[in-house]
């Protein structure tokens, strides 16, 4: 089934055991049958995105050929092809074989840079998987086998399709690609930038030893920029320092309550000592907080108040709320929360909707509606046509109810609900229906002053250059292009291309209709939705009288 391998030359490929002596099998002649292999792979290219700096890219590994390499077997030195649109390195994994000599030798500039056993000194590579990794352009040789076989799978680690922008330039080795970046920086800008250690250091190891104290892909990433930066000019060398970085968060003091003991402690607590014996004796307590309902007051302050609802719901249906009203009402007032509620918290009014929501119709009802509609009136339009809560009641009540009378608690504030929906959605409609143009007022781009500027405004296309942002190259243009073309954009709808002229990176930015299409599709909702109040309402469309209709 295998076959001798061949080595390409100029544009040919060529088949000489003085070169390549090595037996293949191409990818659909190979199996795995170890349940865990395709799970190990993905963890093994998650760190070698990580290693290589592609931290949270989802890099493709992808087989490229088995390899047999028996005794005498060896690949003299060359440079990899390109197996696969966007590859940037070549990962070889040994299985375990039995076998001596057959090291993978790195080169860099004709000098040897690093040799891989396999696991042969510790006595392993008999017995577990062992992996290198090395650039596609990078020299390399596999040494004599002397003694034994050796197995190699071999793949090609590849960007993936809409991330083929981050490839690095494989014609010149990586200090060579450091060194051009560092020789185009800004010589006005003298902006330092800062490369954070993954590994943690003693300041002890940092005074004494330096740079010499850095390990793993630390001390790898410093000694390639150190490698590159005697590259370049002594005027545009950069210097390096190793800084301590330090951040002071401030914020709002809070506080929170873990045990229900905590909770109840403020309220009044007493210990109950322990007894001996078969039977224990009779004790009277006497409580000296007056509030039946402390489970509530212990959790007012609480912004996650959401996972207090069914909780609410059930002790105003069990219990009397002639006893327990008036102090869950208190709670519930003295809790001040935005009236925008989000997965963390709801305002009053909507708490109080929630709670309802679960009530037969009764006093306990009467009540919370009342509190809904004491919150409701301290409410701006914009901040009542925010909150979801006020929305769905108002959408579930005008289902359930075919006229609305204003005389009734739950009618009252549906009612005030629908005024201010109305006068809400007429304030859109009036901003919305507009004739097409590319001004975009909302637009929000907090990166770039210019930048939102010109969304803001009439033109179609802007270049970003120097004087509205400087790019180092034409890697960080393109970089920065497809961060906000993917990114979410606020209030606005266009597209960046990177370019380079006379060595100068520029970023083209045209806008787009999707953000005027959306808002004529919101226009149409809001006319079919406005249309439908007014027939609750009685509005007429010349009129901004309105009357509760009384059926």
């Amino acid at each position: 089934m295998c076959k001798k391998s061949p080595f390409g030359h100029n544009l040919e490929t060529k088949m000489d055991e003085a070169v390549r002596q090595s037996w293949q099998l191409v990818p659909s002649q190979v199996r795995f049958e170890n349940m865990t292999w395709q799970g190990g792979m993905e963890k093994l290219c998650q760190l070698i995105a990580d290693r290589l700096g592609y931290r949270d890219i989802p890099l493709q590994c992808v087989l490229y050929k088995l390899l047999v390499y028996g005794e005498g077997g060896h690949f003299v030195k060359h440079q990899d092809t390109e197996k696969e649109d966007g590859m940037i390195v070549t990962l070889v994994v040994q299985l375990p074989s039995s076998h001596e000599g057959g090291d993978l030798v790195v080169y860099r500039g004709g000098e040897v840079r690093h040799r891989h056993d396999f696991g042969k000194a510790d006595g392993t590579a008999a017995f577990l998987p062992h992996y290198a990794v090395h650039y596609a352009d990078a020299e390399h040789a596999l040494e004599k086998v002397t003694k034994g076989f050796r197995l190699a799978l071999v793949y090609s680690i590849c960007l993936p399709p809409t991330m083929r922008h981050l490839e690095k330039a494989h014609d010149a080795p990586l200090s060579e690609d450091l060194a051009g970046h560092i020789s185009n920086m800004d010589e006005e800008a003298d902006e330092p930038f800062a490369l954070l250690l993954s590994h943690e250091y003693t300041a002890k190891n940092i005074q004494g030893l330096g740079t010499g104290a850095l390990k793993g892909i630390d001390s790898a990433r410093f000694h390639a920029l150190e490698e590159a930066n005697a590259l370049v000019p002594a005027a545009k060398q950069l210097e390096f320092f190793i800084v301590r970085l330090a951040h002071k968060i401030e914020y709002d003091p809070g506080r929170w309550q873990e045990t229900l003991s905590q909770l109840w402690i403020p309220h009044g607590a007493e210990k109950e000592e322990g007894y001996m014996g078969n039977e224990g004796p009779t004790k009277n307590t006497k409580n000296e907080n007056d509030t039946p309902f402390a489970y509530c007051a212990g959790l007012r302050e609480r912004t996650d108040n959401g996972t207090l609802i069914p909780v609410i719901t059930q002790i105003a249906r069990k219990f009397d709320w002639a006893i327990i009203g008036e102090p869950l009402l208190a709670c519930m007032r003295q809790h001040a929360y935005a009236p925008k509620e989000d997965d963390s918290g709801y305002s009053t009014m909507a708490l109080a909707l929630l709670v309802l929501d679960g009530l037969d119709s009764g006093t306990a009802e009467d009540s919370l509606l009342k509190l809904a509609m004491e919150k409701a009136e301290e409410f701006t339009t914009e901040e009542l046509c925010a909150s979801k809560v006020s929305l769905a009641f108002l959408e579930k009540s005008l289902e359930c109810f075919g006229g609305v009378d204003t005389d009734d608690e739950k009618g009252g504030l549906l009612a005030l609900l629908v005024s201010k929906r109305i006068e809400w959605l007429k304030n859109q409609i009036e901003k919305l229906d507009k004739p097409f143009s590319w001004q975009m007022p909302d637009a929000k781009f907090p990166d770039n002053a210019k930048v939102e500027e010109f969304l803001q405004g009439l033109a179609e296309t802007m270049t970003m250059a120097k004087g509205v942002r400087k790019f180092k190259g034409f890697q960080d243009a393109s970089n920065y292009a497809a961060k906000w073309t993917r990114g979410p954009q606020v209030g606005a709808s266009f597209k960046m291309e990177a370019s380079s002229t006379d060595a100068n990176a520029v970023v083209a930015i045209t806008k787009t209709r999707k953000w005027f299409t959306e808002c004529q599709h919101k226009l149409r909702q809001y006319k079919v939705e406005l249309t439908q109040l007014r027939e609750y309402t009685g509005e007429t469309d010349d009129s901004d009288s309105k009357r509760a209709r009384l059926e």
